[in-house]
């Protein structure tokens, strides 16, 4: 079982220490809540209904795992092309002064 497989089986909603882990944890907890998988806390613990297997929380985490990756992806590849533009902006500007030379 992977570590964020295991924090979603005990209860965990979040890691104050690694903001990733604390979104792949609301992503597999998510996806679970849609499923109708609420947990109760009770003073021993989390209890989740019987269907929610080890097996599940494995397949949740992993699903977590790839749905965080592909928007961190796409999350950069869109600030990089939003830079690319504000930077061709700023090239295109004749009233730039870094796009003036530095010899006049």
């Amino acid at each position: 079982m992977t570590e964020l497989a295991r924090r979603l089986k005990r209860g965990d909603t979040q890691d104050p220490e690694d903001h990733r882990m604390t979104r792949q944890l609301m992503v597999a907890r998510g996806i679970l809540g849609q499923q109708g998988a609420i947990p109760v806390v009770r003073h021993h613990g989390t209890v989740w209904p019987e269907w929610v297997t080890d097996d599940v929380f494995l397949a949740v985490a992993q699903a977590a795992n790839v749905l965080q990756t592909r928007r961190d992806e796409y999350e950069q590849k869109k600030a990089a092309r939003e830079k690319a533009q504000r930077d061709a902006a700023l090239l295109s500007d004749p009233e730039n002064h870094i796009n003036q030379s530095w010899t006049t």
